[in-house]
């Protein structure tokens, strides 16, 4: 049996969105937001589900871990996630972002299969596309790996992939055919491709009327 935490990153500001993101239904009014669908997908994997929250942001009904790191970003997320595991008593956690509306399960059965085989000294468990990138935004992360995230937050560097040393990383390849799992919605326009993807026209329609604020989320 292999113990394992989920974490739904959910503790972004959404500026290009306009709104928040976690907040978004795609397939109708009746449907899970984007994040209740995230916590339903980790749900079967994981023995206890959290979702990251920044200072302050409360989601009714779901369990949050506040960030603790003096930062923002998804670092800070993962690193409060792997702080709660390590307390509970729970070797690892699976980090998932809540805005990859064409996530599915088996994507994510193949991680934690990778995970499994992965060797012990390995920290950080992603999926690597074909040209190379690292998706450290649906990764299996053991608790070891707070020290390092704790280092490069202090250091000033808060990009995922590279707060892990590579060679404690380990890889699950996946082709162009599932690439489309991957696919994160951050903007109004994403939203309508994603809708376009799931057939949803009421989402299409959303994604038309969302104004769109610059800057990163």
């Amino acid at each position: 049996m292999i113990r394992i935490a989920g974490v739904v990153l959910a503790g972004g500001r959404s500026r290009r969105m306009g709104r928040d993101k976690s907040l978004l239904r795609l397939g109708g009014d009746a449907a899970p937001t984007l994040l209740e669908r995230s916590v339903a997908l980790l749900r079967p994997l994981c023995e206890q589900v959290w979702v990251s929250c920044r200072s302050g942001q409360v989601y009714a009904g779901q369990s949050c871990v506040p960030d603790i790191l003096p930062a923002s970003g998804p670092i800070c997320g993962v690193h409060a996630a792997l702080v709660r595991a390590r307390m509970e008593g729970i070797p690892a956690v699976l980090a998932l972002s809540c805005d990859m509306p064409l996530m599915h399960t088996d994507m994510l059965r193949r991680l934690v299969t990778a995970f499994a085989a992965s060797p012990r000294q390995s920290l950080m468990t992603a999926f690597m596309a074909p040209n190379g990138w690292t998706e450290s935004l649906a990764a299996i992360y053991r608790v070891e790996a707070a020290s390092f995230l704790e280092a490069a937050v202090a250091q000033g560097h808060l990009k995922m992939r590279e707060a892990v040393p590579l060679e404690l990383q380990c890889f699950e390849q996946y082709g162009t055919e599932d690439a489309r799992a991957f696919f994160n919605v951050n903007t109004p326009q994403d939203l309508q491709q994603a809708a376009t993807a799931l057939g949803d026209a009421a989402a299409q329609e959303q994604g038309e009327k969302f104004t769109e604020i610059p800057d990163r989320a």
